[in-house]
This record gives C-alpha cells, structure tokens and sequence, in this order.
C-alpha cells in the first residue's frame, strides 16, 4: 500500500466512519506519513494528540538478551497501556522496530495492549536497499531483501537475520 491509497482509510479512520482493529505496515518516509495522519486527524476534526509515536529503539536497555527481552517486552506493553488510553480514533507510529524482530517479540503487544476498535498502529518498516546500494557493499555482505520486507515472521517462527555477514576467505 502507498500513502495515496492509505490516505483514503487514515480519512476515514479519523473522521469515525471505519471501526475495528487496524494495523498498517509502510515502507514510506516517515515524515510523509505524520504529516498524512495529521491532515486526516484534522479533516476529522480530531485533536492532535489523538496521533502518537513510539520510537522502539527507545525503549531498549544495554541487558543480557533474556532480560533485555523481558525488559524490552514490559516497556512496550507499559507504553502502549499509556497510549491506549489517550482515546479513539488513534493513530500509533511505530518507528523504528527492528529490535522486536531481534528479540522475537513480535507484533502481539500492539494486540495484547494496543489494538481495539477505532485504533490504528502502523509499523513503519526499514527502507528496502537499491541496488546500488546493495552494490557498493563488499563481497562478505550480503543482504537479503525478501527479509527486510517481511519482517515480521509468524508467532513462533524463527527467521534469519536481516543481514547476513558471511565472510568469505
């Protein structure tokens, strides 16, 4: 989805005409998009505070990684209890979020704590590299795409790494 088409259901989200559990994943500038959700949030006459952000990384803690997940696990469900109770509709960026993928956390805080009817989380996901990029790296790198663009596997699944570092002799 791109944001012209998710300009459509943010509209519709913030003005109340769409209810249920929504949740988004965008590989677009995330400027664009809280700037998108802030229109929509005034053409639905909502108040601004009514979009959030959570920066995930923030939330991390230099621990063992069994504490640090634990950890990780319980200031996100306590920040999204917070943000939840803010008021529907709603709109919760979540940037940066790669490190529940490394910890295997997943997506089910934002349902366990988050998600109910008029909410809206959207998970704004790594830029995917271009192939110049991709390119410019050395041979002992290698970069899997299809990974970065499903980053989130199903519940109990253990994915590989987004970037592989193989050295080669």
């Amino acid at each position: 989805m791109n944001l012209g088409e998710f300009e459509v259901i943010a509209d519709s989200l913030a003005s109340g005409v769409r209810s249920g559990r929504h949740l988004f994943f965008i590989h677009e500038p995330e400027n664009a998009l809280l700037n998108q959700l802030r229109t929509s949030l005034r053409c639905g006459k909502q108040p601004a505070h009514r979009l959030r952000t959570l920066n995930v990384n923030e939330l991390a803690e230099s621990l063992p990684n069994r504490e640090a997940t634990l950890r990780l696990k319980e200031k996100l469900k306590d920040h999204l209890k917070q943000i939840r109770s803010v008021g529907i509709p709603q709109f919760l960026v979540l940037t940066k979020p790669m490190l529940l993928v490394r910890y295997q956390i997943g997506l089910s805080p934002l349902y366990e704590h988050y998600l109910a009817d008029g909410t809206c989380a959207i998970v704004v996901l790594p830029s995917i590299p271009t192939l110049d990029l991709l390119e410019g790296l050395p041979n002992c790198i290698t970069v899997d795409v299809e990974t970065i663009r499903k980053p989130f596997p199903e519940v109990g699944r253990v994915e590989s790494p987004i970037i592989d570092l193989s050295l080669t002799l």
